[in-house]
């Protein structure tokens, strides 16, 4: 196992199949996706939908300097209400050392997503950026970003490898509603990254990486509203190939502390108040594939998703959603891979009340080398 591939950004295995991917040694390729996804709940027969189409361009400048352009445009729609558009397109750049112990990236977000939306619009937008539904595109677009970060690698004995690393971003303000001429600020990030690979037999490796978030506060008009909780995520994967099939099984637990409230107090001459409460629950998901079957270039896979939602202080934000599923690869040529899985999803949520919700997830993708 090269000392680098704990510490390189992974594809989802779901979408990739067995496909190995480390940036510093393959080739480039653009990828292009096709994805619906569409819920319903009982009290609320028009379904939330969108359709999506995410596109990534990958471009190995050197063996050790890699590029990678990434844009997700979507349409999204409920009643009579649509969103369409592209989202923000992101541009990375990754330089890895030659020894592959020491990594640094650079990303830019450039603001080509849509941002100064109507109410409608707007009101789309909150149902899309509902956690548990996991919508690809839940914000379309929002102000320039940036992004630094690095990282290093430990190999161990044994093929182990112990990785460490940082990375900033920050936001710029931008205007969220059409009608309403403020400016929203999005706070800032910095992030702290732990994770170990262990080789788990000849075929297998099991990875478990640490992230803890650490955000500056959000501003309207240049005026704190939410100074967000430090956010912690722990996600744990096992991949194995068997002789007849491939497994790849992911449990990820996330928690966030309380956020700060900045509310105006109209009783005491306008002045600030503010209120610690802990507004996001806990948050336990876990998906994954066992690839059954196989043919010489391709086979099938039987999918699954969780999603387990503790709730909130005010005692909402709980859910419960699993589902299950089939997908397909197949290589058409060397340079040619396709992908498509299909999932029904099922469960509650509780927002102003619980309801039940049902859902479709579908995602087809064509990788094409270059």
């Amino acid at each position: 196992m090269k000392p680098w591939t704990l510490c390189m950004i992974l594809i989802p295995v779901y979408l990739m199949s067995m496909e190995g991917f480390n940036p510093s040694k393959s080739g480039g390729f653009v990828s292009v996706g096709l994805s619906h996804q569409r819920w319903t709940s009982e009290d609320r027969e028009d379904p939330l939908q969108q359709t999506a189409v995410p596109i990534v361009c990958y471009y190995p400048v050197s063996p050790n300097w890699h590029l990678n352009l990434s844009n997700t445009p979507a349409t999204a729609s409920y009643r009579d209400s649509t969103i369409s558009g592209l989202s923000d397109t992101w541009i990375r750049t990754t330089y890895v050392t030659p020894n592959e112990r020491f990594m640094f990236n650079i990303g830019i977000g450039m603001p080509t997503g849509k941002t100064e939306l109507s109410n409608e619009e707007f009101g789309l937008v909150v149902g899309l950026s509902e956690n548990a539904l996991r919508f690809r595109l839940p914000s379309y677009g929002q102000g320039f970003c940036g992004k630094v970060g690095g990282g290093v690698a430990f190999p161990m004995e044994g093929g182990s490898v112990i990785g460490l690393g940082l990375n900033y971003m920050i936001k710029s303000a931008y205007q969220y509603m059409a009608d309403i001429d403020w400016e929203y600020d999005p706070g800032d990030e910095f992030n702290v990254v732990a994770g170990i690979s262990v080789p788990v037999g000849r075929q297998g490796k099991w990875s478990t990486d640490i992230v803890y978030s650490i955000y500056s506060a959000d501003q309207l008009n240049e005026q704190d509203i939410l100074d967000a909780g430090d956010k912690i995520l722990i996600n744990t994967s096992l991949a194995y190939k068997m002789r007849s099939g491939f497994f790849y099984g992911a449990i990820r637990f996330r928690q966030r502390g309380k956020n700060d409230l900045f509310v105006p107090d109209d009783q005491n001459g306008g002045t600030v108040s503010k209120i610690s409460k802990k507004t996001i629950g806990d948050q336990v998901e876990t998906d994954g594939l066992w690839q059954f079957t196989q043919w010489p270039k391709g086979g099938l896979s039987l999918l699954w998703d969780g999603r387990f939602f503790s709730e909130n202080e005010d005692g909402n934000g709980n859910a419960t959603i699993y589902g299950f599923g089939i997908g397909a690869q197949h290589q058409f040529s060397p340079t040619v891979t396709g992908n498509i899985n299909i999932k029904l999803l099922m469960g509650t949520i509780n927002a102003d009340g619980e309801v039940d919700v049902n859902g479709v997830d579908i995602l087809a993708s064509m990788k094409f080398g270059i």
